[in-house]
């Protein structure tokens, strides 16, 4: 009986479009199953704040005193009006805990979630959906700290505070695949969990924040280098009815199609090692 015999080229060039197609049938079915990682946010949500009387809403008043405390203080140490610095303050802080929060929980999502990993079939990707909604959870219930600035100091209300929210998606969409990045490669190194902490740590202070970059020179070069700061103005600029510049618009839209790329590239290459790694 004669036997047909496949090609090495054949099986060589097959092989690469099979986990093309198997890590886009994981991230179609992650997004697809929205209802699955929205329950897992809010049920995380619930449980880390069970029994207690202002649930997540303490990080409301943490970030709120922080920036009633700091607030005038360094308004006065930059020479700037407390009625424009302090929203630019209250926005920054609040942008960067859920940039922060949501890449240092990526590095440890596909750790945390091993044991369930490993017992139930289910769409790697879906944990980083998971950790970014979680957070935007906790980002809403932040938010209306703005709000309470825009009646104490009467803040003007335009139409084009709306573009704050595909700015927000678009901050999301870039969390994502860096926290797939992040969530790769710390799962296989552990070791980059620390450093991802201490770089965060550092980008805090220079990134736009508590300082403008029309203060000096050389903090509008280190706020144009920095695309923490791009990503933060995507939702502070609008907020604020100051335009977007073509280099954070850029950051931005530039900053999703190469994460995208890079993490797409991560995740076909070693979709299938994660669950060793774990």
């Amino acid at each position: 009986m004669s036997h047909i015999s496949v090609p090495s080229s054949d099986v060589a060039v097959r092989a690469p479009q099979t986990q093309v197609a198997k890590a886009i049938a994981d991230i179609r079915e992650s997004v697809l199953n929205a209802r699955f990682w929205l329950s897992l946010a809010w049920i995380d949500i619930v449980q880390r704040y069970r029994g207690s009387m202002l649930g997540p809403f303490w990080l409301t008043l943490s970030t709120g005193a922080f920036i009633a405390g700091l607030g005038p203080i360094y308004s006065q140490l930059f020479g700037a009006d407390l009625r424009t610095y302090l929203p630019y303050l209250a926005l920054g802080l609040l942008v960067w805990n859920f940039i922060a929060a949501s890449v240092n929980e990526s590095c440890r999502s596909f750790i945390d979630f091993g044991s369930v990993m490993k017992q139930i079939r289910m769409p790697l990707s879906t944990q980083l959906l998971h950790v970014v909604t979680r957070n935007v959870i906790v980002f809403l219930h932040c938010i209306p700290l703005y709000a309470l600035i825009i009646l104490v100091f009467q803040l003007p209300l335009s139409w084009s505070m709306l573009l704050a929210l595909p700015g927000f998606a678009l901050l999301c969409l870039n969390l994502v695949n860096v926290g797939l990045i992040l969530a790769i490669i710390c799962v296989r190194f552990r070791d980059f969990i620390q450093v991802t902490a201490s770089i965060m740590q550092i980008a805090f202070f220079v990134t736009p924040i508590m300082w403008r970059p029309d203060q000096r020179p050389i903090l509008g070069l280190i706020s144009d280098l920095n695309p923490l700061a791009s990503l933060i103005a995507l939702v502070r600029n609008p907020l604020m009815n100051e335009p977007l510049t073509a280099v954070q618009l850029g950051w931005g839209l530039g900053g999703f199609v190469l994460t995208s790329a890079l993490a797409f590239f991560l995740f076909v290459r070693y979709r299938q090692r994660i669950i060793y790694w774990v």
